[in-house]
């Protein structure tokens, strides 16, 4: 279901959608690039502003160059399906209200769940590792609950562009790719409550979501931060290879416990395999992704957007 949704589905309804708002809004046809492409990065001018917000693979998109005083028709008051001025959100003040609201409410939840971890070590050393899950468990599930909202934001287009990455990986990374993890977590989480495994993977998982959701919190009211946007955008480089690491180091502990607990009675038939096969996803995308997301790091630290 998970890889129908995230491959199949989101990708077939953004074509349709992009489609759908470049006919209705009378965009430009261009030639050199398709609907999807127009969807996912959604800036389709030459002009220098715009270079710096998708990036160089943008550059061939009209056929013909356009005078950097001009700017394209479809960049002029409206450059993206929701007619947004160079694609950035603008939001009115109960649309406002509610995603700093959201993003706060994540921010100060997976900032609770550090400290806490991190305060118990202090305090009882490692051996409070084992009591992580028991915890925390509460808290957990109620923000990775809080945060399938994300889904809907980035198909209503309250996500603004990204220079590097497509909407659906995008989502995929946000959102599908811990949901992926929280099956295992529900399959046998009880199982293995007093592993050490759980507080280095939620260590990881606070240490992403706290600076991201400050954040876009600040973002939404048009407030810039340079050493907020420095941390958003760099604490990947740190984040990733250590989250990488204690999440298949928690799929490992949890795989013997995964394959026999299903109604089959039969390894063969065990999310064990599904959940092997995403961690080798994860291990195999770790090069690609890392260059993207550090192209993408560059571009948002040099134009602090």
């Amino acid at each position: 279901v998970l890889f129908f949704f995230f491959f199949f589905f989101l990708p077939t309804a953004s074509i349709y959608t992009s489609r759908v708002n470049t006919q209705e809004e009378g965009y430009p046809q261009h030639r050199s690039w398709s609907a999807t492409s127009s969807l996912f990065n959604t800036n389709t001018c030459t002009l220098s502003s715009c270079y710096s917000q998708v990036g160089e693979d943008m550059t061939k998109l009209h056929t013909q160059p356009i005078p950097a005083t001009n700017g394209c028709k479809a960049c002029i008051g409206k450059s993206d399906s929701l007619g947004r001025p160079d694609g950035k959100p603008k939001f009115g003040p109960i649309l406002k209200f509610y995603l700093v609201v959201y993003n706060l409410l994540n921010s100060a939840g997976w900032g609770y769940v550090m400290l806490h971890i991190i305060s118990s070590l202090l305090t009882d050393g490692w051996i409070s590792f084992t009591r992580t899950w028991t915890d925390l468990s509460t808290i957990v599930w109620g923000l990775q609950t809080l945060v399938l909202l994300d889904v809907s934001h980035a198909l209503l287009g309250l996500w603004g562009p990204h220079p590097t990455m497509p909407l659906h990986k995008r989502i995929w990374c946000k959102v599908g790719h811990r949901t992926e993890m929280f099956v295992t977590i529900y399959l046998i989480g009880s199982n293995i409550a007093d592993s050490v495994t759980w507080a280095p993977m939620l260590l990881t998982w606070a240490l992403a979501d706290v600076f991201r959701f400050q954040y876009y919190a600040a973002s939404t009211v048009g407030i810039k931060y340079q050493w907020l946007t420095w941390i958003r955008y760099s604490m990947f480089l740190i984040q990733w290879p250590l989250n990488l690491v204690a999440e298949i180091s928690f799929v490992a502990e949890a795989f013997p416990h995964l394959l026999v607990s299903n109604r089959y009675d039969s390894p063969f038939w065990s999310y064990a395999w599904v959940a092997t096969l995403f961690q080798l996803q994860n291990c195999l995308a770790f090069r690609s992704g890392m260059h993207k997301l550090y192209e993408a790091r560059c571009l948002r630290i040099k134009g602090n957007t």
